[in-house]
């Protein structure tokens, strides 16, 4: 299941999946368009794989919310019901405050993150969780995680679609 508010978005990312695959891609794509809090009891009882893209950031529902509160309550039950997780969201600071959250959140369902912090048995006592060292410096606002990669050699029609929205960019940046 892909899910988001947005369906041209989707089917887009389905079309861009079957490009990637060659053709027609092995795993059948059903669009669920709902938002994410609400449309997750949607989703089966279990999958293999739970991709969580530029979610994050929605799952607060109202302004009382920390970023911790809105992951462990929302994602949390995601996570329950999968095998494996890849969570990515924008590398601005809310959403590696985000994925610093959803790391933690994770740990505490028997998760063990292999990037960008390398699992925990590398440096917390065994069976301890590794603490996030960007959550453990916030106020100092100066660290948070995420990757930077060069945009060069991107698909031709992605580049005209981010220069004609006036995203023109040398490179992205994720957490």
């Amino acid at each position: 299941n892909c899910m988001d508010l947005a369906g041209k978005a989707m089917k887009i990312g389905r079309e861009l999946l079957d490009d990637m695959a060659g053709g027609r891609a092995v795993w059948k794509v059903r669009l669920v368009q709902k938002p994410a809090p609400g449309g997750v009891r949607d989703l089966p009882k279990r999958y293999d794989l739970l991709i969580a893209a530029n979610l994050l950031n929605e799952l607060a529902t109202s302004r009382e919310d920390s970023p911790g509160d809105a992951v462990a309550g929302r994602l949390g039950p995601m996570l329950e019901r999968a095998g494996n997780a890849l969570l990515v969201e924008p590398g601005t600071r809310l959403g590696g405050t985000m994925i610093a959250n959803a790391r933690e959140t994770s740990q505490e369902r028997g998760f063990v993150p292999i990037a960008p912090c390398p699992a925990p048995s590398a440096h917390a006592p065994s069976g301890g969780l590794f603490p996030c060292a960007v959550l453990a410096a916030r106020g100092r606002g100066q660290a948070w995680c995420h990757f930077k990669a060069s945009a060069a050699g991107a698909p031709e029609w992605l580049e005209k679609l981010t220069k004609d929205a006036g995203f023109g960019r040398e490179d992205v940046a994720l957490s």
